[in-house]
């Protein structure tokens, strides 16, 4: 018989079914893991899950996100049409459920911070043709605003669901959660939206594609060396391509475990955080991702207030700061001076890299070489084609594997992909 098997028996989906794709089967084999590991530490609302608690969290919320979408949009899932879901939330548990649950869908996640005013908010959600938001936290107003403005002005089916009231609302152990025996789904397909930063204009929502967040994030995690033993720090926007791309599908498919503290960027809460890493072995802390701004305030905090210590005490903050096996900085260049304050404190580089939200960070340090120099982001990652439009200068021409798959915003792009 011709075809696949999939074309002549029934689709193998339910309550407790994860679709067939990279990254869940490596969530579930996360999840039988004995004893169970840590998966998400959030300190905002104060609790740990491990991979399994993430997993039935997902299923939960999957399962009502089915339930009250339009027929229209589960329609269009089933036939793996394009359907667009915004998440309003900063990073933390709650965005860890939205994210993954609207992926297990076949959905396309489109996150969004909850500073937005309902202005900006509504144009995200109007330019990816979103059906519907999640909102965590403290963002539901914004979300239901956006929801009374969807419905009087384009979509009467427009949704906004809490994700906090889905959490613990059902309960399952590894053995009961399986993997689809359907098709994978397309990797090709897009799988999550990244708005620019609108430097050059209106921001732009890049459209990854779905392997964006299983081969794209095993390809960070083997650059970094992240394994299930690492645990990162993780204080930056998820929204944003480094949040996102760099920061939280590499480590959580490999396992590591993710502490988020989301929110003001406190830099005396920092450098107390990374004392306690380096006093306790249970909360020793590998990895942390900065960008110059950041760096620039720790640094000061450090010259003003821990400088000033008696020697011992301040040796517990510089035991602190020495206990990541990697930092790393991103979105623009870490000026000299800072760079240099952070390579005598930590006696090492801050890991810099280049790249953009349309084609991912295309150029990288690497931790296992010395020899960069200074002022430089490393080399040419694996794979991707990279030249400059005129020789030795001009325009950084782009061709990747991490490059989005289409604009949900038509503007011209001042790069080639």
């Amino acid at each position: 018989m011709n075809g696949d098997r999939t074309l002549v028996v029934p689709r193998h989906a339910g309550r407790n079914v994860l679709p067939c794709a990279v990254l869940f089967s490596r969530l579930l084999r996360l999840a039988h893991q004995v004893p169970p590991r840590i998966a998400i530490r959030d300190l905002r609302a104060n609790i740990e899950k491990t991979h399994l608690d993430l997993l039935v969290d997902v299923l939960a919320l999957k399962e009502q996100i089915a339930l009250q979408l339009s027929g229209q949009a589960r329609r269009s899932l089933a036939r793996d049409e394009e359907v667009y879901i915004a998440i309003i939330a900063p990073g933390g548990y709650e965005f860890a459920i939205a994210i993954l649950a609207v992926l297990a869908l076949g959905a396309v996640a489109v996150p969004m911070t909850p500073a937005l005013p309902v202005e900006e908010a509504m144009y995200f959600v109007t330019k990816s043709n979103a059906v519907a938001v999640l909102v965590c936290g403290a963002s539901e107003p914004l979300g239901r605003d956006v929801e009374r403005r969807m419905r009087e002005t384009a979509s009467q089916d427009f949704l906004c669901m809490s994700v906090k009231s889905h959490i613990g609302s059902s309960a399952l152990s590894a053995s009961e959660i399986f993997i689809s025996s359907d098709q994978y789904l397309d990797d090709n397909k897009p799988g999550v939206v990244i708005f620019t930063s609108g430097t050059t204009g209106p921001p732009k929502g890049a459209a990854m594609r779905r392997a964006f967040v299983h081969d794209c994030a095993l390809s960070v995690a083997e650059h970094f060396n992240v394994t299930q033993y690492d645990t990162l720090l993780h204080v930056l926007p998820v929204h944003h391509a480094t949040g996102i791309g760099i920061m939280f599908f590499p480590f959580l498919i490999s396992g590591a475990l993710l502490e988020f503290r989301s929110g003001s960027f406190d830099e005396r809460w920092i450098w107390e955080r990374w004392r306690l890493g380096a006093q306790d072995s249970g909360r020793r802390l590998t990895f942390f991702s900065g960008v110059p701004t950041i760096y620039m305030r720790l640094m000061r905090y450090y010259k003003s207030h821990l400088s000033r210590l008696p020697k011992r005490e301040l040796n517990q903050y510089v035991a602190g700061a020495r206990q990541f096996r990697a930092c790393l900085c991103g979105t623009s260049a870490l000026p000299t001076s800072i760079n240099q304050f952070w390579t005598d404190l930590l006696q090492k580089r801050i890991m810099q890299r280049y790249g953009g939200s349309e084609f991912g960070a295309v150029i990288k340090m690497r931790p296992d070489n010395p020899d960069v120099p200074d002022g430089s982001v490393g080399e040419v990652f694996p794979g991707v084609d990279l030249k400059l439009s005129d020789g030795d200068e001009g325009e950084v021409l782009v061709k990747s594997p991490v490059s989005f798959a289409r604009v949900v915003l038509l503007v011209v792009l001042a790069y080639t992909v």
